[in-house]
């Protein structure tokens, strides 16, 4: 046996040898700042129906990225506030939406009745306002 021990941290079964977990080099931890967190802005606007929240990331240089995501929540689906949000990130369709392009709105009201879709496009067009799209 090596005095620092360096074969006690493994062990062999069925003729192969496997070594301790705690013992194989790990990546070291990056310092943790500014530099390595994602910063992002977010608009949030409720129903009793729906819930959609954009939000925009930023890069390093705190410009923000051209694309922006709405996370989009139907309450009345089973499971309410609580059920699987649908994540879009289609400025092009936001716009078509907003503009009433047929096709944009087809998909639009497949997620939400009218009175969503409504709501939505006034949503779209506060993001506007605020240089989101």
């Amino acid at each position: 046996m090596n005095k620092n021990n360096t074969f006690m941290d493994r062990i062999q079964i069925g003729g192969e040898w496997y070594v301790k977990e705690s013992t194989i080099n790990q990546p070291q931890h990056k310092e943790l700042t500014a530099k390595n967190l994602t910063y992002f802005e977010a608009y949030v606007y409720e129903t009793d129906k729906y819930s959609w929240e954009a939000s925009r990331v930023y890069n390093v240089n705190k410009e923000p990225y051209d694309t922006i995501m709405i996370e989009f929540i139907d309450k009345t689906k089973p499971g309410g506030y609580r059920s699987e949000p649908e994540l879009w990130d289609n400025n092009s369709w936001f716009i078509g939406v907003l503009e009433g392009d047929s096709e944009a709105l087809i998909e639009a009201r497949e997620a939400m009745d009218e009175e969503g879709v409504r709501i939505f496009r006034e949503f779209i067009g506060v993001l506007i306002e605020e240089n989101w799209l």
